[in-house]
């Protein structure tokens, strides 16, 4: 692909979904915003969204705090998030499972599990690659 607008039409319409790496403070997931952020500036997607996935650590009356909208995953859906979830507590390299993540925060996990939202986020005007909140 050679262009700007070769890049944008590989995916028209889709919504592109990161780690909200700015708010979960981690570097693996700030690299992960950082990234969305320039494929954005430089029109290879256009539709960018972040999974603010340390929300879960907040009380849960509060975890859509700050979410430009909360995702509602129906009953029929929740066992692929489930599923997801399992993938970072559970040893089985055989099915390319290698429980990374989980013992670090259990207790996200654990409540993300039993919630049936997801809370996205926009990038905020303020955002710069390289830089923390």
């Amino acid at each position: 692909m050679s262009s700007s607008n070769e890049r944008s039409s590989a995916s028209p319409g889709a919504s592109h979904k990161f780690a909200a790496g700015r708010l979960d403070r981690t570097r693996t997931h700030k690299a992960c915003g950082d990234v969305a952020y320039r494929l954005m500036n430089d029109g290879t997607i256009s539709d960018v969204r972040f999974n603010h996935i340390h929300a879960y650590a907040r009380p849960r009356d509060q975890r859509a705090d700050g979410a430009a909208h909360v995702l509602n995953i129906p009953g029929s859906h929740m066992k692929a998030k489930r599923d997801a979830i399992y993938g970072y507590n559970t040893w089985g390299p055989g099915r390319s499972l290698y429980a990374l993540g989980y013992h670090s925060v259990p207790e996200p996990l654990e409540a993300a599990h039993d919630d049936p939202r997801e809370f996205v986020r926009t990038l905020p005007s303020g955002c710069r690659p390289g830089k923390g909140d």
